[in-house]
């Protein structure tokens, strides 16, 4: 085993050094996570809310004093086929 010199020690300015760049890397790290969250609102946010327009307009279009065979399916089966 070799003998530990002074070159293999850690000075404060090296810590400091270390610190100072993990503390920038942290800071990017939650600006970039920061602004993936923001994205994947906009993302899911669309696509849920014309997914919630399109399931209440098919909702709707069902008429509750008519049996199952006398639905207008020509309006309902397109819009239960956009949203599957």
């Amino acid at each position: 085993m070799s003998a530990i010199t002074d070159s293999d020690l850690i000075t404060e300015d090296k810590a400091d050094f270390v610190l100072k760049e993990a503390k920038e890397q942290l800071v990017a790290t939650v600006a970039d996570a920061e602004a993936l969250t923001k994205t994947g609102v906009y993302l899911l946010g669309g696509p849920l809310t014309v997914i919630t327009g399109l399931v209440g307009v098919t909702a709707a279009q069902f008429n509750g004093t008519k049996s199952i065979s006398e639905q207008r399916w020509g309006v309902i089966a397109p819009l239960l086929l956009t949203q599957q």
